[in-house]
């Protein structure tokens, strides 16, 4: 994902790009960085067994990622839940699926404040 020359090897440059978006990153641009990270097989997609850890794991990053005032527990709780129910009747899960992230209330409203 980040080997910008495919020689197998994540060069200092590349480290830095990755490092700059987990440090400086935009919630979309966290939230994407991180979706990729999961698809290993760089499929695009994510099967309905794959996603619920996938939906942990990124509102985790949202918590971690941010200033304790931006998410509280409850916001995270909502995220994963109205994700969940989203996604409950998808058989396969896109990138393009979890942009739904960035319209949610709770996302929206951190999002002015960075």
């Amino acid at each position: 994902m980040f080997d910008d020359d495919d020689n197998k090897s994540l060069g200092f440059r590349e480290f830095l790009c990755c490092f700059s978006v987990l440090l400086r990153g935009t919630i979309e641009e966290k939230v994407d960085l991180f979706i990729k990270m999961h698809d290993v097989e760089k499929k695009g997609y994510f099967y309905k067994n794959e996603v619920e850890k996938t939906i942990e794991d990124v509102c985790s990053l949202l918590k971690l990622s941010f200033p304790p005032s931006y998410f509280t527990d409850n916001d995270i709780f909502n995220v994963q839940t109205k994700l969940k129910k989203r996604f409950a009747k998808y058989e396969v899960v896109t990138y393009f699926d979890f942009k739904i992230l960035y319209e949610l209330p709770e996302i929206k409203k951190c999002s002015f404040n960075l």
